[in-house]
């Protein structure tokens, strides 16, 4: 948490413009956060670049109700 309704989120994507998907929904008062990218390819051996996403709700919301699941997507 940023403050009571902003959070931060950070992952690690590849050094380049890409384009990263994000689906937000409230399910049984928990936030679950989907955030969807290209994977590296198969024996890939290079350095990831921090990833920042700030989000700011309309009402107090705590990290620890937040769940996020990051899923590859194919190239």
């Amino acid at each position: 948490n940023i403050d009571d309704s902003t959070l931060r989120l950070v992952w690690v994507g590849w050094p380049r413009d890409e384009e990263v998907g994000l689906s937000i929904a409230k399910v049984d008062g928990t936030y679950e956060v989907l955030i969807t990218q290209v994977a590296p390819l198969p024996n890939t051996d290079a350095m990831g670049y921090d990833r920042m996403l700030v989000l700011t709700f309309d009402a107090p919301v705590s990290a620890d109700d937040v769940k996020v699941t990051f899923k590859d997507v194919p190239v």
